[in-house]
């Protein structure tokens, strides 16, 4: 069983004992959020996790934060109608009252602190915490954390260190098209042509068609 998988029953139990619960509603609840909002950073295509963390938001009075987990529920899965009727449920009360809780009023996890000193341009405390996130997880697999912290290495200049981070990260995940992209943008920028061109095929192959990776590709000849 995934990391992710686990953080998202922990949280459903939350949220169930919340619900039976009332006098235990906002621990309950919090740890809800806050299990939820794990399992969508581990793994930001798990529908469970972004529906989940919906039905959370909106038993909290966070209507906004749920119509957008309800949004991303439905790009990853157009299938799953009921949350098609959830998602129109949670506009009206938004329309209607507003959010009665206020995302900073949500739980926070260390990725949120990572990236609030990111924003804030403190470069080094940043890298610690996703480094220390990644560490934190059984397996070291943790999506946004990779990504995040090979971003932010990019972003700096310091290509050597975005490379090592995007390919340990596929090697947890070798058929990931955004880390795989993003791998061949970090060659790109090295001049590493060839090896960004082999990436960014692998890249059309789980994606035929992309858009912006034939625009890469073409950039390349």
């Amino acid at each position: 069983m995934d990391n992710s998988h686990c953080r998202i029953i922990l949280g459903i139990k939350y949220l169930e004992r919340a619900a039976a619960q009332p006098q235990r509603e906002n621990t309950d609840l919090s740890n809800s959020i806050l299990q939820l909002k794990q399992a969508a950073e581990i793994d930001p295509a798990s529908v469970d996790a972004h529906y989940n963390l919906g039905i959370a938001y909106d038993t909290a009075g966070y209507y906004s934060g749920a119509i957008k987990e309800f949004e991303i529920t439905l790009s990853l899965d157009p299938d799953r109608l009921w949350a098609a009727d959830v998602l129109e449920v949670a506009r009206k009360k938004h329309k209607r009252f507003g959010n009665f809780a206020r995302a900073s009023e949500m739980p926070q996890t260390r990725m949120d602190e990572a990236v609030r000193y990111q924003a804030q341009r403190k470069y080094g405390r940043a890298i610690q915490i996703y480094n220390e996130v990644i560490d934190s997880e059984p397996g070291h697999w943790h999506f946004t954390a990779y990504n995040n912290l090979g971003l932010l290495y990019y972003s700096r200049g310091n290509f050597k260190k975005a490379g090592e981070v995007f390919n340990r990260a596929l090697g947890y995940q070798p058929d990931d098209l955004i880390l795989l992209n993003n791998l061949a943008q970090t060659y790109y920028a090295t001049g590493e042509k060839e090896k960004a061109r082999k990436l960014w095929r692998r890249c059309l192959e789980l994606d035929p068609g992309n858009k912006d990776i034939l625009e890469h590709l073409k950039n390349l000849k």
